[in-house]
């Protein structure tokens, strides 16, 4: 049962290397047939990380749409690393992130690039789409700028440490690097529903679903009263993929997972006890695998995303049950790749 990554639909080295070796191959949903990122394209080599895009008509009108609010957005904000810093800050000021819906940004700007508005009803899907590609990019511009504050931050320390022999409360505060707010943590209602939308259009043969945003996972436990929490793991090495044990843990917490989500009777005492043995890691993960109970993947986030009057898509009855879980640590719930 290979995992799918949400709701975002790109996905940093670290994440890659985190979400493999603890699973192994895992899915990305994209919005459109887009250059792939280079953080990505070694996972994909590899055969770890498959990319599928349910939807790929209007393609061109969806780059145009992209490229025609980007120039927007820099004219406005600029494009210098310092004000790709204020982005989020300044999201009050952007049409797309503020008081108009996806479904009004994507209608005016496709008015733009025919010349007119057409009067017609705006394709729904193409403007979730527009959505996941403008929230792709809002993730990439802060995480580009909080990966410019980092080399900032530790030059100052650098420097910090020649000059200052002796050490001091003043000092090692100086050296700590500031924590970037989560991109991931903005708009999070939008960003799961409009990344039901596309997976509905493609529902894959899986009842697991992993994020790194504890945004994420609090938004779908708030709406599943029925979710129980039946695998936690606190230390979770990041360099399993490499490892022997690492290819044992996968296979077993493959096996009961697939348990889970058949709804057949089992435990997770031999995946813990496996965990329980690892060596101490300097670089680890928190893990936390939650069931819902008596709802497939489709039905699930339909309920979490509010699109119960939509048409049902068709999954297949493999599984009884939905299983969401949570990976996150240092540089993972950052998506930082330093």
């Amino acid at each position: 049962m290979k995992p799918i990554f949400f709701p975002f639909t790109d996905v940093s080295g670290q994440v890659a290397q985190a979400l493999a070796g603890c699973f192994g191959p895992f899915t990305v949903y994209r919005p459109m047939n887009d250059q792939v990122p280079a953080q990505m394209q070694p996972w994909i080599e590899r055969g770890l990380l498959e990319l599928r895009v349910p939807v790929t008509e209007n393609e061109q009108a969806l780059k145009a749409a992209v490229k025609n609010y980007l120039d927007w957005a820099k004219l406005h904000l600029g494009d210098s690393a310092s004000k790709s810093v204020d982005l989020k800050l300044r999201m009050g000021g952007l049409p797309f992130f503020d008081d108009f819906s996806a479904t009004r940004i994507a209608g005016e700007v496709k008015a733009k690039i025919q010349g007119g508005s057409t009067g017609k009803i705006i394709d729904s899907t193409f403007a979730v789409r527009l959505f996941l590609c403008l929230a792709q990019e809002f993730d990439r511009q802060h995480h580009e700028a909080a990966r410019e504050l980092y080399r900032y931050h530790q030059k100052n320390s650098r420097l910090i440490s020649q000059l200052k022999m002796e050490e001091d409360l003043l000092a090692d505060e100086l050296r700590m690097a500031p924590t970037p707010d989560l991109p991931a943590d903005y708009m999070v209602f939008d960003r799961v529903q409009a990344w039901t939308r596309i997976f509905q259009r493609d529902p894959n043969e899986s009842a697991l679903f992993v994020t790194n945003s504890s945004a994420v996972m609090a938004h779908l436990l708030e709406r599943s009263p029925t979710a129980a929490r039946v695998i936690h793991v606190d230390a979770l090495p990041l360099d399993l993929e490499k490892t022997s044990a690492g290819e044992s843990w996968r296979k077993n917490l493959a096996l009961t997972l697939a348990r889970y989500a058949r709804n057949e009777h089992g435990s997770a005492a031999d995946v813990l006890n496996e965990a329980a043995d690892w060596p101490p890691s300097e670089n680890t993960a928190s893990l936390a695998v939650y069931l819902v109970p008596d709802l497939i993947p489709c039905e699930f986030f339909a309920r979490c995303a509010d699109l119960r009057e939509t048409a049902p898509c068709i999954q297949p009855a493999k599984f009884k049950n939905t299983l969401i879980a949570l990976i996150e640590g240092p540089g993972i719930s950052t998506i930082l790749d330093h």
